[in-house]
């Protein structure tokens, strides 16, 4: 066998083998500007490109977001009112594990929330979904852009 043929082999031999595919691994600038709303309160508008969809909405702190979650969540209760103070207070301890260090030993955010949000899907660009809180996963986010999304009529 030729060293020309040796290589051919060698390169489809390769071709036919597997590849684990990674993803790609979070936004370091989008985690940047989740930091900015948890740490400082700047919610900003902001759309977000996810698979098959837009999210369109203003960033807000997580602390926010899981007072506002369980605010939402304890109304729910409207007929068993200590039942719903009770998720309430569950649910806002959650804040403890929001607390890092700052420091080299910090870790960037994973999630995003966002307020007043209308979600946009493929093929209903002018209906969109709202509603009052979202939280989703950064290494989801596949891009993105200042600004909300406003449907024409």
């Amino acid at each position: 066998m030729s060293e020309a043929s040796e290589q051919v082999e060698k390169v489809q031999e390769a071709a036919t083998q597997s590849v684990p595919v990674q993803r790609p691994a979070a936004d370091w600038f989008l985690q940047q500007l989740v930091d900015y709303a948890n740490e400082w309160g700047v919610g900003t508008g902001i759309s977000l490109h996810l698979s098959g969809m837009v999210v369109s909405g203003e960033i807000m702190s997580a602390n926010d977001y899981f007072d506002e979650f369980a605010a939402a969540y304890r109304d729910a209760f409207r007929t068993h009112t200590e039942n719903g103070q009770a998720f309430f207070d569950l649910i806002t301890s959650y804040k403890q594990y929001l607390n890092q260090p700052e420091g080299e030993d910090k870790v960037p955010p994973q999630y995003i929330h966002l307020r007043n949000v209308k979600i946009y899907t493929i093929g209903y660009h002018r209906q969109a979904t709202s509603v009052p809180q979202w939280r989703g996963r950064i290494s989801e986010v596949s891009g993105f852009y200042l600004g909300t999304l406003t449907t024409v009529e």
